[in-house]
């Protein structure tokens, strides 16, 4: 690896791969987009036509095995997301894993378990807790200036009817759970700084493919904190929320009246990757969707 400049491996030719992550990559000087593997030649050399990497692949393992590759962007099918991202920790490569990072809770420990005990890192990708918005709100929580949150209601759908689409494959991890419903209850926990206590859920299931389209759900937090989340796959798409504290409310919705704001897209997230294998340093960027919208504070 080159000093301060890391050297990617993208696995799969995913949509938000395509129009977010990997354009991040070649936004900035220490990231390399590398290899690109796809188990469709014709299809992966179309994808990778706009970005130029250094190396095709029509076999996941063989980038892996690619000495030259650093770290792997893993955005395939949810499904598959533990078996490629052990495959890749075994390989040695530092690992940026698509959310949700797996199907469940012993997945995910499998998953640490391998990147633990390889010496790489593994991140979920949540570009949202990387947004200057979130980081923002998230500062005012934490200073006490809101009192203690009382409520938060998050909202996340997309319109999305292809049936045919990978959202609507309960078998390799579809439905609205995995794909929109994760952002919501991730959120909640992040900005309540602790996981809920007690969990509600009541979910609309699609006739045709037995995924779940839509999901209402209930967080209870200590000290009495309470958030209300929806999602679908089918609804008019809407991502947006709002706390109501003991003293102050924090809504991004009422951008007619910003007091403090932030700007609407951040361009690009930046994090520090480490490898304790070897022990370099550097930082890399990605990822240029997020929640950064205008945000208001409502005082009584």
């Amino acid at each position: 690896m080159e000093k301060n400049r890391v050297r990617w491996g993208v696995l799969g030719c995913s949509g938000i791969g395509k129009n977010r992550t990997i354009p991040a990559m070649l936004s900035t000087s220490n990231a390399e987009l590398y290899a690109i593997a796809g188990r469709n030649e014709e299809k992966l050399k179309a994808y990778a036509e706009p970005f130029a990497p250094k190396k095709l692949y029509t076999d996941y393992q063989a980038l892996l095995n690619d000495e030259n590759v650093d770290a792997v962007y893993v955005p395939l099918p949810n499904g598959l997301h533990m078996e490629w991202a052990i495959k890749a920790a075994e390989a040695g490569k530092h690992i940026l894993c698509e959310k949700p990072l797996a199907m469940n809770e012993e997945q995910v420990k499998k998953m640490f378990a391998a990147a633990k005990s390889n010496h790489v890192l593994l991140e979920e990708a949540y570009a949202y807790r990387h947004a200057q918005l979130a980081q923002r709100v998230k500062e005012i929580i934490d200073s006490g200036e809101i009192g203690r949150i009382r409520y938060l209601e998050s909202k996340h759908s997309t319109f999305d009817t292809n049936r045919e689409g990978i959202r609507y494959q309960k078998g390799v991890g579809g439905g609205a759970v995995y794909d929109v419903t994760c952002y919501n209850v991730s959120l909640a926990s992040y900005l309540f700084g602790k996981d809920p206590i007690e969990i509600h859920v009541s979910c609309s299931f699609d006739e045709k493919t037995g995924v779940d389209l839509a999901d209402a759900v209930l967080l209870r937090y200590e000290n009495s904190g309470v958030a209300s989340l929806y999602a679908g796959l089918d609804a008019y798409p809407r991502g947006c929320f709002s706390i109501i504290g003991s003293s102050t409310a924090v809504d991004p919705a009422k951008s007619e009246s910003v007091k403090t704001h932030v700007p609407r897209m951040l361009s690009m997230s930046m994090r520090s990757l480490r490898s304790i294998r070897s022990g370099w340093m550097t930082t890399t960027i990605w990822s240029l969707s997020s929640l950064a919208t205008p945000f208001c504070m409502e005082h009584r």
